[in-house]
């Protein structure tokens, strides 16, 4: 499957943090404030952008039918 899609940009927000001693980089905890606007508005374009290609495959319909009618 041939496709043109641009990938989203990567949304980091670097935190560390110490835990037990140890620092811990961790670019993604952020996204752990499921209700935040920034983290909603994230998983928001990441659905769009997976919706814009899985539902361009082809008979991806017809295996939905298949699958329900089972």
């Amino acid at each position: 499957m041939a496709h043109a899609y641009k990938h989203l940009p990567n949304t980091r927000r670097t935190r560390n943090e110490v835990l037990h001693g140890v620092e811990i980089t961790d670019p993604y905890r952020w996204l752990e404030d499921q209700n935040s606007p920034r983290t909603r508005a994230w998983i928001e374009e990441q659905t769009a952008y997976a919706r814009s290609y899985l539902d361009a495959i082809p008979g991806r319909e017809q295996i939905r039918q298949r699958l329900e009618n089972s």
